[in-house]
């Protein structure tokens, strides 16, 4: 028993040397991980997912009112909740096919409260393009409309879609949408380029302002007021809002 035991150990070194039996491992260290460390390192990424899972769920209540997506669509709609308290999720139009006479997958379904109306029930993927029921404001990006039916991004995150009546929900697009934000603004925080014509090559304005509302909207360029704190009017500039490839500015529904 001796014996083998020796073996044993004589092999381990001889495995922890060079060719040319210099040792390069003095000191073995065992091949098993101990139970300590092993919940050292689970307890510490179970708190770093807990973390992650409270920074995703408050991005998007911060976001809920304000636009920080590039694509565009051709407007937005606003579900009429208090007209309709059951609006149907529906796969798509049918051309021999009247609305009703489709039948919708899933559905929004909302409640009337003393302050308003709140959502009693939405499927688990519904995520729309601006949520605050306090102030009234549900949008969802109009992707294609046809005679009866819109469709709408139902997820922001994903860019799932799906189809609505077209009667249960009003429609604007991008000019009549941009006219009802309280404010724009360059993208990323950038410095508006402001222009004295909607113009490329107008020459720029450079009043100092702390916010732009929007007053006229035309195909790339929008006329801004340009206010001050005390939300004075200063001056009046151009600034294009879109481009072939999407949406320029950022906006905001509230102050």
């Amino acid at each position: 028993m001796r014996r083998n035991s020796r073996s044993s150990q004589n092999c381990s070194l001889v495995a922890c040397r060079f060719p040319d039996g210099r040792p390069f491992l003095q000191d073995p260290k065992p091949l098993f991980v101990p139970f300590s460390a092993y919940f050292q390192v689970m307890a510490r990424f179970s708190s770093l997912v807990a973390i992650l899972l409270v920074v995703c769920a408050a991005v998007p209540i911060k976001a809920q009112w304000t636009n920080t997506d590039s694509s565009l669509g051709i407007g937005m709609a606003a579900p009429r909740f208090f007209d309709f308290p059951v609006m149907g999720f529906y796969t798509g139009p049918y051309p021999e096919k009247s609305i009703q006479e489709l039948s919708p997958f899933d559905s929004l379904v909302f409640k009337r409260t003393e302050w308003g109306c709140e959502i009693s029930y939405a499927p688990p993927w519904f995520f729309p393009a601006h949520a605050k029921l306090d102030y009234d404001m549900l949008y969802l990006k109009v992707l294609s409309i046809s005679n009866d039916m819109v469709l709408v991004e139902t997820n922001k995150l994903t860019g799932q879609s799906s189809w609505l009546a077209r009667d249960q929900v009003q429609v604007f697009f991008w000019p009549e949408f941009l006219l009802r934000t309280h404010s724009v603004e360059a993208k990323n925080n950038r410095k508006a380029d402001l222009r004295i014509k909607g113009l490329d090559h107008a020459s720029a304005v450079n009043t100092t302002y702390t916010m732009l509302h929007p007053v006229q909207v035309q195909e790339y360029w929008m006329q801004v007021q340009l206010l001050n704190a005390d939300l004075q009017i200063l001056d009046y500039a151009w600034l294009k809002w879109r481009d072939a490839a999407g949406l320029l500015i950022d906006y905001s529904l509230l102050d």
